[in-house]
């Protein structure tokens, strides 16, 4: 684990769980192949048995859980599933104020995104749902077979449950391959397509991802600026955790989305920072980054750029991602995912942590403490 005092990063959990996500992919992949039709029957029934009620999905999740779900909301296709209305409400938030997200009008499909099923607003959520409506069903997408969710009753119609592969169940601190593995289920159970030599070049692109993240992790800079597009602008929430988680506060984060940069969140960028920009390989997104590129680009000398994307950019600062131009979005999100927390791995190294466990101290927990769950009231 360590040499001289010095943590090995590729002796780290961290290391290992991010190296694998090409391959726990793959096997997501064929997991949910094996379970899409009992899913879309699954999904039959909730039609079938509430032809009188308003449809809605709910993605849930708390941290990382819940930037599972705003990725995953993004990445819907408005033609799967048509009858249903789709929403990603964190459960800190809906645990907090469960009336303003259920009514006795609609019946529900709560998505709950766990990696360990344990945490006291996952089970919270779940239950309080239960409590407030008789029509509400659950799909369970978690890394623990053990956990709260993972062993939840057997025999309930009114559940569907994906159990990921448990190497997807990571040992380290910070999510990497439980991220990467509940988003491609969602992504695959909602109608989402991958290509069929995305796994190989995923693999492929590993080492150049790595080096991609050892060159920015070697500049300097205090303060990281994500920026993205459509489902990899919500992507830049998890990245930019995943600094903040990995190097224990010590580099500032910030995200926005595209268009969102210049409404205030541009002011944050100073001399100590770095602009990150994971481009989409969609057309008409890409006309309002290339805007974004240039304003950028007129103030020299002020902060550092990089731009990461799949197609040929004569941008100084942009770097090619080999064989991606004909991936979609998701495909590409699941790798610049990879290179954001091979950044972070890095930058905790370097500042003499470890990325296992950053926080000795017991400050940041693996499966959150301390919450007490009170009573719904009305």
């Amino acid at each position: 684990m360590s040499q001289g005092g010095i943590v090995v990063l590729h002796d780290t959990h961290t290391y290992r769980e991010i190296k694998q996500q090409p391959a726990t992919l793959k096997k997501t992949y064929d997991l949910v192949q094996a379970q899409q039709a009992r899913f879309e029957k699954f999904i039959a029934k909730i039609e079938q048995e509430n032809q009188d009620k308003k449809l809605k999905v709910l993605f849930t999740g708390a941290g990382s859980s819940a930037y599972v779900g705003d990725v995953a909301r993004m990445a819907r296709h408005t033609d799967v599933l048509p009858n249903f209305e789709f929403e990603s409400v964190p459960t800190t938030h809906f645990v907090t104020d469960p009336q303003l997200y259920i009514d006795q009008q609609t019946a529900y499909l709560l998505v709950s995104f766990a990696r360990s099923g344990n945490s006291p607003e996952t089970k919270a959520t779940v239950e309080i749902a239960n409590q407030l409506s008789s029509h509400v069903y659950h799909l369970f997408i978690t890394n623990n077979k053990d956990g709260f969710l993972g062993a939840y009753h057997e025999n309930a119609n009114n559940v569907f449950k994906v159990i990921l592969p448990d190497e997807t169940n990571d040992k380290s601190l910070a999510m990497t391959s439980s991220f990467s593995s509940m988003l491609f289920a969602s992504y695959l159970l909602f109608g989402g397509k991958v290509s069929p030599k995305f796994f190989d070049i995923a693999s492929s692109n590993f080492d150049w991802l790595e080096s991609q993240a050892e060159t920015v992790s070697q500049l300097d800079f205090s303060k990281v600026f994500y920026v993205g597009t459509g489902l990899i602008g919500e992507l830049t929430k998890e990245v930019s955790l995943k600094l903040n988680e990995l190097t224990a506060g010590q580099t500032e984060i910030a995200r926005e989305t595209t268009l969102g940069f210049r409404h205030g969140p541009k002011a944050g960028l100073s001399a100590d920072a770095i602009f990150i920009m994971l481009r989409s390989n969609q057309p008409y997104r890409r006309q309002y980054e290339k805007d974004l590129i240039q304003e950028v680009g007129q103030v020299k000398d002020r902060y550092q750029t990089y731009i990461l994307d799949a197609q040929v950019n004569d941008d100084d600062n942009a770097v090619k991602l080999p064989q991606s131009e004909e991936l979609t979005d998701m495909e590409l999100a699941l790798q610049y995912l990879i290179f954001g927390q091979l950044l972070a791995a890095k930058r905790s190294v370097a500042l003499g942590l470890n990325p296992d466990n950053p926080s000795p101290d017991g400050f940041i927990n693996r499966v959150v403490k301390g919450v007490t769950i009170y009573p719904v009231e009305g």
